[in-house]
């Protein structure tokens, strides 16, 4: 009698599972109407699979919208049906966010000052290019790139150094080689400075392109 009982019991409990929406929820008695699976929680994540890119490319035949957690890259990884497609975080800046300063060649030091609240700084800087040997020559190098996320303190004072292009015979402002026989002088570099305006000071640094010369230019600074 008593089996007969729990028997029924249980099946009376799995009734309203077997007879409610397609939605199965996991933390809600009421999973969306839309979901097939809905999580809920003030407190927990949800935690896809977690896979190294080699462990990725090596699932058979990926169904569309398969997702996981790929730990080479760390970004989530979606199969579109053709290729893995990843999914990076949002870099949209907070509301408040002071707008990006932008420091151009002027030939002299350049001081900004780092607003309340602002911890830490984006940089993106190119050195200047090299100069012509000929007034109309596309021979001479570009400048050096360096992208970078500094760590500062609010009301610190930074210094920097804006390299300028080099010309016939003569360096750029900021370091910039000179030439000679009238070939391109080298740009000159761009650098950020904290703690002070010396040279050892720097903390960053996009170097100058080379000058161009006669059969071929120097070369081009990388990122």
């Amino acid at each position: 009698m008593k089996r007969y009982l729990l028997t029924l019991l249980l099946a009376l409990t799995a009734a309203p599972l077997l007879t409610r929406a397609q939605g199965v929820g996991v933390g809600t008695a009421t999973p969306a109407a839309s979901a097939a699976l809905d999580v809920s929680s003030s407190t927990k994540g949800f935690l896809p699979p977690r896979l190294s890119q080699p462990e990725r490319d090596g699932i058979s035949a990926p169904a569309l919208g398969l997702t996981i957690f790929n730990k080479t890259t760390n970004a989530l990884n979606v199969w579109d049906g053709t290729r893995w497609v990843a999914y990076l975080a949002d870099n949209t800046p907070p509301a408040g966010t002071p707008p990006p300063a932008v420091f151009a060649y002027t030939g002299a030091p350049q001081t900004y000052t780092v607003p309340a609240g602002v911890t830490s700084l984006g940089v993106d800087m190119a050195g200047a290019a090299g100069g012509p040997k000929y007034a109309l020559s596309t021979g001479q190098g570009l400048g050096g790139r360096t992208q970078a996320v500094l760590a500062v303190v609010p009301g610190q004072v930074l210094t920097l150094y804006v390299g300028g292009a080099g010309t016939k015979n003569g360096g750029g402002f900021n370091g910039g080689g000179g030439a000679s026989a009238g070939d391109g002088g080298g740009g000159g570099a761009s650098d950020l400075r904290q703690g002070g305006a010396a040279l050892a000071d720097r903390v960053l640094v996009a170097g100058g392109g080379g000058g161009g010369g006669d059969y071929s230019g120097g070369g081009s600074g990388g990122t």
